[in-house]
C-alpha cells in the first residue's frame, strides 16, 4: 500500500470562525485548510509551490538519450499491485526521432503500452482475453518535430453482468487527435505492479511492443493516476523515492538530444580522434550508422596497461556487427547484430555495461556477454578513433582478434548521434576542428557510382558507399580507379626481394594479392620470423599455385589453377581468418582448408 502524509505539523481545526472563509490565501487553485495555526494551502496544481501556491514549480522533465529510463517494479520489493477501477497516465514528450517507448505498465499478463511510432502515437492493450490497438498519426502532422506534445489515456471499467465487464480506453493528443474504443472480458479491475518510462532493458520483450527502441527526447510530467492515488513519476525520481529505480544518468532538466549533424566517412583512412570513453567502472555508448560496404571499423579505444592492455572496439565484418571488449584479464568477441547492417538503412547501436557484465543492443535486438577473467575495470588510456584509425596507426599495436584494424578496413559510410555516458559529441565540429576533408558533413546517397564506368583499364566496378570500388587485382594497374600503373620487378631465378615490416606482428588474418608470369616453378613469397617458425609461403609448383601455411604446430598446403608457367599474367589472392585458409587464382573458384595438427 502506498501512503501520503500531506500535514504533519498542524492540527485540523474545527473550530468556528474558519480561516479560509475569512481570507483565502491559495493561489492558482490550491485548497485551503484551516488550522490551529491558520489556513495552510494544498497546491493541487502540480505546476505551482510555495506556501501559497504563489510560485512556479521546477518542470517535473527529464532528458532521455536511449540509454535512461525510470522503472518500479512492486513484485521485487514485496509490494501489492496498484489497482483501481480507472486510471490515467498522462505526459508530455518533445522527440525528433520516429519511434521509441515512452510508457509502459503492467501486471501478469495485462499490459499498457505507450510509443511514439513511425512519427505517430501507438497503443496496444492486452485485458483479459482481450487486446486493443491505436495507431494515432494525423495525415499532415507528425508528432517527431521537435516539439511538446500532450499525450492523456483514460481507462474505465464498467460492469456489465456478474462475469463481463468493459473496459473503455481513449487517447488523445494535444487535445485534438484522438481515438477511442473498448475491451470485453471477465476482468474486474486494472492493476499495475511494473511500469517502465522512457524505455527498458529489451524495449522488444515487452508484452505489446510495436517499438523496439528506447525514447530519445525530453518528457516532462508523466503522471500515473490510479482511483485517487497520482503518481508524478518523474517528480518522484528526481527526489530519490524508493518506489522509483533510475537507469542510466538522467538530467532533470530537457537539453539537446541530438549530437548534431551527422558525418560521412569518405574513405577507408578517414577517422576522427576524440577523448577517451570514460567507463571504468560503468558506461554507456551509443549512436546511429548507415552503410552498404560489409567490413569496417567503426570505433576503437585501447589502454596501455602491462602485460595487457584493456580495449573497447566495434566493427562491421563481414555485413554483421561485433563488439570486443578487454578488461585486462581476457576479451570477449560478441556478434551484436543478428541481420546484417550492410543494407544502406540506418541502424542503431546501443551498449550497457557494469563491471564485467555487459548488454549490447542492435535495432533492439539484445545480446547480453561476461568478460573473463578477475577484473572488472576497463581502463582505456588512448583516445577514442571514431571511424577508423588511419594509415599512420601502427598496425603492431592493434589487437590481432580486431580483423578490420588489422586489414586497415576503416568504416565507409555516415554516423550520427554518437553519445557517451549520456553526453552527445559533435562530430562535425570534431571533423572541422580536426581539418579532415575525407570526413564530411550531412550523410547523402549519390548517385549510382558505376554507372559512369570508372574503373580503367577492364577493371569491374562495384558499388560502396558514395564511391566506386574498382577491382584492380586483374590489372596491372592501381589507385581508386585503376589508372595508376603499378611497379613490376624481374627476377632472374637468383634474386629476391626482402621487405622488413619493423616489428614482430602477431596475427590472426591476412590477406596477400600478387600478380606474376613465368615459365618455371619457384616460390613466390615467403613470410618469415627470427623468433618463430611460423609462415606463410606462396610457390609455383607442377604448374599450380601451391599456398603453404605453417602456424605453430598446425598447417596446411592448398593447391589452385593450372599451368600457371604459361609466361602469361595470373593474379594470386590468400586470405586467412585464424584457422580458415582461402586460395584463388585468377578467376577460378576459390580453393579453401583449415588449419590441421602436424601429425608425429
Amino acid at each position: 500500500m502506498i501512503m501520503f502524509s500531506l500535514f504533519q505539523s498542524s492540527r485540523i481545526s474545527n473550530a468556528s470562525g474558519d480561516a479560509c472563509e475569512r481570507r483565502d490565501p491559495c493561489q492558482h487553485g490550491g485548497v485551503c485548510i484551516s488550522t490551529d495555526d491558520g489556513p495552510i494551502c494544498e497546491c493541487r496544481d502540480g505546476d505551482y509551490e510555495g506556501a501559497f501556491c504563489e510560485r512556479d514549480k521546477a518542470p517535473s522533465e527529464a532528458t532521455f538519450r536511449g540509454a535512461e529510463f525510470l522503472s518500479y517494479d512492486l513484485t521485487q520489493t514485496g509490494g501489492e499491485p496498484i489497482v483501481s477501477t480507472q486510471d490515467t497516465i498522462s505526459l508530455y514528450f518533445k522527440t525528433r526521432q520516429p519511434n521509441g517507448l515512452l510508457f509502459y505498465t503492467g501486471h501478469e499478463a495485462d499490459y499498457l503500452n505507450l510509443a511514439v511510432r513511425d512519427g505517430g502515437v501507438s497503443l496496444t492493450m492486452g485485458l483479459g482475453n482481450g487486446k486493443q490497438e491505436m495507431h494515432i498519426k494525423p495525415s499532415k502532422t507528425r508528432f517527431d518535430d521537435h516539439q511538446w506534445h500532450k499525450l492523456t489515456v483514460r481507462r474505465k471499467i464498467q460492469e456489465i453482468t456478474p462475469f463481463t465487464s468493459f473496459c473503455r480506453v481513449s487517447a488523445v493528443v494535444d487535445d485534438v487527435y484522438s481515438e477511442h474504443s473498448h475491451v470485453a472480458g471477465s476482468f474486474t479491475m486494472l492493476a499495475s505492479s511494473r511500469a517502465h518510462v522512457g524505455g527498458s532493458l529489451n524495449a522488444r520483450a515487452l508484452p505489446g511492443a510495436r517499438v523496439h527502441t528506447n525514447f530519445i527526447g525530453c518528457l516532462k510530467k508523466v503522471e500515473f493516476s490510479a482511483d485517487t492515488l497520482r503518481l508524478n513519476l518523474i517528480d518522484l525520481a528526481r527526489t530519490g523515492s524508493k518506489l522509483i529505480t533510475v537507469t542510466g544518468r538522467l538530467e532533470y532538466v530537457c537539453t539537446a538530444t541530438d549530437a548534431a549533424d551527422p558525418v560521412t566517412f569518405a574513405t577507408r583512412d578517414a577517422h576522427l580522434i576524440l577523448p577517451k570513453w570514460e567507463a571504468v567502472k560503468t558506461g554507456t555508448i551509443s549512436f546511429k550508422f548507415r552503410t552498404n560496404e560489409p567490413n569496417g571499423l567503426i570505433l576503437f579505444n585501447m589502454g596501455a596497461k602491462p602485460p595487457r592492455a584493456d580495449l573497447f572496439a566495434v566493427e562491421i565484418l563481414n555485413g554483421y556487427i561485433y563488439v570486443h571488449v578487454d578488461l585486462g584479464s581476457g576479451g570477449v568477441r560478441v556478434r551484436a547484430s543478428r541481420r546484417r547492417v550492410d543494407d544502406s538503412h540506418w541502424h542503431e547501436f546501443l551498449l550497457r555495461r557494469t563491471g564485467r557484465d555487459g548488454r549490447v543492443t542492435v535495432d533492439g535486438a539484445n545480446a547480453e556477454f561476461k568478460t573473463p577473467g578477475e577484473s572488472n575495470q576497463l581502463e582505456l588510456d588512448g583516445p577514442l578513433f571514431v571511424g577508423g584509425l588511419g594509415s599512420e596507426y601502427s598496425a603492431s599495436r592493434t589487437p590481432a582478434a580486431l580483423w578490420t584494424a588489422a586489414l586497415r578496413q576503416g568504416f565507409v559510410g555516415c554516423i550520427r548521434d554518437l553519445v557517451l555516458n549520456g553526453k552527445p559529441q559533435d562530430l562535425t565540429a570534431f571533423a572541422r576542428q580536426q581539418d579532415s576533408a575525407s570526413v564530411r558533413p550531412a550523410c547523402h546517397v549519390l548517385m549510382k557510382q558505376c554507372a559512369s564506368a570508372p574503373c580503367q583499364h577492364g577493371a569491374p566496378c562495384a558499388e560502396g558507399w558514395n564511391r566506386p570500388l574498382c577491382d584492380c587485382s586483374g590489372t596491372n594497374y592501381g589507385g581508386p580507379t585503376c589508372g595508376r600503373e603499378s611497379p613490376t620487378i624481374y627476377l632472374n631465378g637468383s634474386q629476391h626481394l626482402t621487405a622488413s615490416l619493423g616489428s614482430e606482428h602477431v596475427t590472426q588474418t591476412e590477406e596477400l594479392l600478387l600478380r606474376f608470369r613465368t615459365t618455371r616453378a619457384g616460390l613466390l613469397l615467403r613470410t618469415a620470423s627470427e623468433h618463430s617458425a611460423d609462415r606463410i609461403e606462396l610457390a609455383v609448383a607442377a604448374g599450380r599455385v601451391r599456398a603453404s601455411v605453417r602456424l605453430g604446430d598446425r598447417e596446411k598446403n592448398l593447391l589452385g589453377g593450372s599451368s600457371v608457367w604459361d609466361d602469361r599474367w595470373h593474379t594470386v589472392r590468400f586470405s586467412r581468418r585464424a584457422s580458415n585458409l582461402k586460395l584463388q587464382v585468377d578467376g577460378a573458384p576459390p580453393v579453401r582448408g583449415t588449419l590441421c595438427t602436424i601429425s608425429t
